[in-house]
């Protein structure tokens, strides 16, 4: 799958994206993880129900695949949901207090 850039979501609502940056910032309400990824083109937001990816410090590289899916609230109305994370580099250091994942677990996400 060919890499989505974070400016082209809204050209791809209703598709599976792949997108590749920087986790940007992160905060968990509930059972909900909102990740904000970053690349060159800007945000998007990711949401997931995966306890292990609120943990991942801000600043790490990341690879995200999941649907994009309108949602007006979201940075440029679209967010990512249904995540698949991979950890492109080590956990960037001291950026959360939470401590850092493994890079993969035994169901192939972090």
């Amino acid at each position: 799958m060919e890499r989505t850039w974070v400016a082209a979501l809204p050209e791809q609502t209703g598709r599976t994206v792949r997108v590749s940056g920087w986790l940007h910032r992160s905060r968990k309400l509930a059972n909900i993880a909102f990740l904000v990824l970053r690349d060159a083109s800007g945000l998007a937001q990711v949401v997931s129900t995966d306890r292990a990816h609120a943990g991942i410090p801000e600043e790490t590289v990341v690879e995200v695949t999941g649907l994009a899916t309108a949602n007006p609230r979201a940075p440029g109305g679209v967010e990512i949901t249904e995540p698949r994370l991979r950890l492109l580099s080590d956990p960037a250091p001291g950026r959360n207090a939470d401590p850092a994942p493994s890079r993969s677990t035994s169901s192939g996400r972090v």
